[in-house]
């Protein structure tokens, strides 16, 4: 593959959400609490993410430098430019804050609108649980109810409304996409 090729090929790629963890040591509850924050977990979701050791990241030449901070998180663009690090101490914020910024710089897509989005998509899945328990009283009352029919159906239907939204919620919107040269 040519260097322009590559560069073609990386255009389409996810960015890189990189964490450089040193093997010996154990990851504090601290950090643990900012990966299982939502922010964190709704903008990872565009990002490819990788875990990799300190030995590891040594022997590679965009990591590298960087291995004397670890723990550090680097998110890499497209092109492979590291776009933000924050070494040690992370909190949701920085990381959920570092994510946008990344993406801002190459996708249309917005981290806070995303986050947004998904919240409401949350509240219509609770929504759409609470009418199936309704479905499961109606069925009990009485089997083949219009009223149970028309429900079961407005289930449906919201359903695949939901399953619309979040495909196209998570599809990564290049900036330069549909530009002629």
């Amino acid at each position: 593959m040519t260097e322009e090729q590559s560069a073609k090929a990386s255009r389409s790629e996810r960015p890189l959400f990189v964490f450089i963890h040193d093997a010996d040591a154990t990851i504090g509850t601290e950090d643990d609490k900012a990966f299982q924050d939502e922010r964190v977990a709704v903008g990872a979701r565009f990002f490819d993410c990788v875990r990799i050791s300190k030995a590891d990241a040594a022997e590679d030449r965009l990591l590298k430098p960087y291995v004397g901070k670890a723990p550090v998180l680097l998110f890499l663009r497209p092109s492979y430019e590291v776009a933000a690090s924050h070494p040690a101490r992370f909190n949701a914020s920085k990381i959920f804050d570092a994510m946008c910024a990344t993406m801002k710089k190459d996708y249309r897509n917005s981290g806070d609108t995303v986050l947004k989005q998904q919240r409401d998509i949350e509240k219509d899945r609770a929504a759409l649980e609470r009418d199936r328990e309704k479905l499961a009283k109606l069925e009990e009352e009485s089997r083949g109810s219009a009223k149970a029919e028309k429900l079961r159906g407005e289930i449906s239907a919201t359903e695949s409304a939901i399953l619309t939204r979040e495909e196209t919620l998570y599809r990564l919107e290049p900036k330069d996409e549909g530009k002629t040269s």
